[in-house]
């Protein structure tokens, strides 16, 4: 009988602990949308400094649950958008915000793509090779790794037996890369 009051003992404290400690967390809620007011979907919402997180929905909206209270900084991350941190603080209620984010122009490098031999070749810095359709058909490669070898500048290894992975290293840089 002292072992089953014992038992009965430390099982009630355990769930009193437990009840206790999800009392003092709470679900932060929101939506995430662009300049002009459209939702943003799947991008990343992160409490820096702790393991809790989420990807928000089609329509914007994002819960992270189990937030225990206090303060911290909320990053917000998409493709194509200014990483953003916002300063928040959890308190007995559960938090339901909003939040814009601005779009990020990123530049890309120029990209020249040429569809025949032509002059085009002399503008271009750097080193060219061609193969031409009548020559990848002269040697009946079986895979494309046996294309690239013929390329000057480009050494190939085969990964994983029988090449199953590709792996291409470029002249002036790590030729296992």
């Amino acid at each position: 009988m002292r072992k089953f009051l014992s038992l009965l003992l430390i099982t009630s404290l355990f769930v009193f602990q437990l009840a206790h400690a999800q009392s003092n967390t709470v679900t932060i809620s929101g939506q995430l949308i662009d300049e002009n007011k459209s939702p943003l979907a799947f991008s990343n919402v992160v409490l820096d400094n702790t393991n809790k997180g989420a990807v928000t929905d089609e329509n914007g909206n994002f819960k992270i649950q189990n937030v225990k209270f206090g303060d911290y900084i909320l990053r917000i991350s998409s493709v194509g958008y200014e990483t953003t941190k916002q300063k928040i603080s959890v308190s007995e209620e559960n938090q339901n915000l909003i939040f814009t984010i601005k779009e990020d122009v990123y530049q890309l490098p120029q990209l020249t793509v040429i569809g025949a031999k032509d002059r085009l070749f002399s503008k271009i810095p750097g080193s060219v090779a061609i193969m031409d359709k009548k020559e990848i058909t002269q040697i009946q490669p079986i895979s494309g790794n046996e294309v690239f070898r013929r390329i000057p500048g480009l050494h190939v290894v085969d990964e994983e037996g029988l090449g199953m992975r590709l792996n291409v290293g470029i002249r002036g840089l790590n030729p296992d890369r």
